[in-house]
């Protein structure tokens, strides 16, 4: 399981296209925005996820885990050689859960509330 956050100029909102998760290909549309690639267990048109795969469960419960190991290690200072790339950065990739679609809507939800455990930036309450 791996995830990958964008780390170039900050995108303009016309050329943000919807990211599919990859299984070393892109196969499945679900509107995150960071990619997420893993070893899915593929549905016979190789289009999207078999959703009733245990396995496939597993992954998705453990992106969270994985976005929320990245936003700490960015906060300690993994990718500061990358000119632009921070905590700010980790957090535009926080997946909006109405936006998330299908098998991966429940993943969205799961890394929002585990953000919310992370010290990353200021707020009043």
């Amino acid at each position: 399981l791996a995830a990958a956050f964008d780390a170039g100029a900050a995108r303009r909102e016309e050329d943000e296209a919807p990211l599919p998760v990859f299984a070393f290909l892109p196969i499945a549309p679900a509107n995150l925005k960071f990619v997420l690639h893993a070893d899915w267990v593929l549905a016979s048109s190789r289009e999207t996820v078999r959703e009733d795969s245990a396995w496939n469960q597993w992954l998705r419960e453990e992106a969270a885990a994985l976005f929320v190991d990245a936003l700490r290690a960015v906060k300690a200072g993994a990718g500061s050689a990358l000119e632009g790339f921070d905590v700010a950065r980790v957090l535009e990739a926080l997946p909006a859960e109405q936006e998330v679609v299908g098998f991966f809507r429940p993943a969205a939800a799961d890394i929002a509330r585990r953000v919310r455990g992370v010290e990353c930036a200021l707020a009043a309450d």
